[in-house]
């Protein structure tokens, strides 16, 4: 497996592992809407991305990653996969901070729009691609599209901070 695979992977088990066990560490570095726009702290925008609601969370996400990047690095090599990532994570919070940005308690946390980004990147450069889940096979297109109604759930439910 690729290094750079293996820190995005790294970096978001250690930094939720983190804000499992230390509440403060968690909303300092959440995504929320005030702390944004009136306190200036805009890492929020970045650092939210590697915080989840629990393991079930974290796991849902990381395994997604797990399955698409490595052919998104193969079309576009470590650069291409670092920029889908960190693009796709900004862009998706900016859009969540432009649509709150009146809802100031509004917050969230979680890789979904990055790992949204490289899962659809990778549809795009594969479009026939299958994945195996539980030893069955799927197509990739309906995963992500499964994945979009676990995310766009969590957030409508707020329960899961995604």
């Amino acid at each position: 497996m690729d290094i750079s695979i293996i820190i995005i992977l790294i970096v978001n088990v250690l930094f939720s592992l983190k804000g499992f066990r230390d509440a403060t560490f968690f909303k300092r570095y959440m995504f929320h809407v005030d702390s944004i726009l009136i306190r200036k702290e805009y890492i929020r925008l970045f650092t939210s991305a590697f915080l989840h609601g629990n393991s079930t969370h974290l796991l849902f996400n990381m395994l997604s990653f797990y399955f698409f990047a490595p052919v998104l690095l193969a079309a576009v090599g470590q650069v291409g996969l670092w920029s889908i990532y960190i693009g796709s994570l900004l862009a998706g919070n900016l859009l969540s901070l432009y649509i709150q940005r009146k809802n100031g308690d509004y917050s969230a946390i979680g890789a979904s729009g990055a790992v949204s980004g490289v899962v659809f990147a990778a549809i795009t450069l594969s479009p026939g691609m299958t994945l195996l889940i539980f030893f069955l096979p799927m197509p990739a297109y309906l995963y992500a599209v499964l994945y979009m109604v676990y995310s766009i759930n969590g957030i409508r439910k707020q329960s899961d901070n995604i």
